[in-house]
């Protein structure tokens, strides 16, 4: 739990357990997975009430149901998304984007999360999960329906596109195979070397770059014949790699953003104008990302076990943030009971 604002400020501590109202259920946690904002949380760079148990990504068992909950059962495998709360009645919820609804309250953030043993949330946001995906798996399916939402809905991407994912952090790497699976003829992912830009070429990367080796513009020329990217993702939250997708990009080409900066980012709107790009911005999911982020997943077309890199109890909370803060030695860490 953090239990007040600023840098680390968590404990365990003992919690009642969750009254499960009438429309919901209560779900016990099989697999938990740190986000980056868990990482922003920990350190206090993000602005959310206190006290609250975070984290957002999961999968587990339903075990208690409430009685308006008709399409549930006890014993049901699950995963959930994260708009716990939404007004419903705003111009989003109405048009179906509740998930930008401006009172929204997320699981981990504005209400308690899931870096527990139980949790309640609303039936109408859970969804079922095949009985071949581990809970393991299963708790990348809201990072991946978050990528679904960028690649899927936000992007156009056309059979044979060249596709460049600045980043290979979990949601980078999930890019990756979500713009394989949408038709991407070569997809290239760039990064500092280690171990997450490992990972790339054994979940499809045809072209791995580690920029810190490389000159990456040059090369995603070089595989282009010089006309450069027809899709960038910039899914690392860095403001040059931001400046860089812009070069990368071929003119009439798409750049669409996932990671959000730690800060301000200026932008030369000359290369926007210039070539000219379409720029988007793609932020959270809602029912049909889920649903198709478990069918990617339960097919194999989008694999979450090479990227689980470490399974440590809730216990070693410390050490689990510490693999993805200061040893950067992680992919996704999931939490995972005894």
């Amino acid at each position: 739990m953090k239990f007040a604002p600023g840098f680390e400020n968590i404990e365990i501590r003992d919690v009642d357990e969750p009254i499960v109202d009438s429309n919901e259920v209560l779900i016990e946690v099989k697999a938990a997975g740190i986000c980056g904002s868990d990482v922003k949380h920990y350190e206090g760079v993000t602005s959310i009430p206190t006290p609250v148990i975070l984290g957002h990504e999961f999968s587990g068992e339903i075990v208690e149901v409430g009685p308006e909950v008709k399409h549930l059962v006890e014993g049901e495998r699950v995963v959930s998304e994260t708009s716990y709360r939404t007004c419903g009645v705003c111009v989003h919820c109405l048009s179906g984007d509740y998930h930008l609804c401006a009172h929204r309250r997320g699981l981990g953030s504005r209400t308690d999360g899931v870096f527990t043993e139980l949790v309640a949330v609303p039936g109408k946001i859970v969804h079922k999960i095949p009985g071949e995906m581990s809970y393991e798996d299963a708790a990348l399916v809201q990072p991946c329906a978050d990528i679904c939402n960028a690649v899927i809905r936000k992007a156009e991407i056309s059979p044979g596109d060249h596709v460049v994912v600045l980043g290979p952090g979990p949601m980078g790497l999930l890019t990756t195979q979500v713009a394989k699976a949408s038709g991407a003829g070569m997809v290239t992912q760039t990064g500092r070397r280690g171990v997450r830009l490992s990972i790339a070429s054994e979940v499809g990367a045809d072209n791995v770059i580690a920029f810190d080796e490389e000159d990456v513009v040059q090369k995603v020329l070089g595989y282009t014949d010089g006309v450069g990217a027809d899709v960038v993702f910039e899914a690392s939250g860095s403001a040059d790699a931001l400046k860089q997708a812009l070069d990368i990009a071929r003119r009439k080409g798409q750049v669409i953003l996932i990671a959000v900066p730690g800060a301000p980012v200026t932008v030369d709107f000359r290369k926007i104008l210039g070539k000219p790009l379409t720029l988007k911005g793609s932020i959270m999911s809602k029912w049909v990302d889920y649903e198709r982020a478990i069918r990617l997943m339960s097919s194999g077309m989008v694999k979450a076990g090479p990227i689980v890199t470490h399974k440590l109890p809730l216990e070693e909370w410390r050490k689990a943030f510490n693999l993805i803060r200061v040893e950067k030695t992680a992919g996704k860490v999931l939490f995972t009971p005894k």
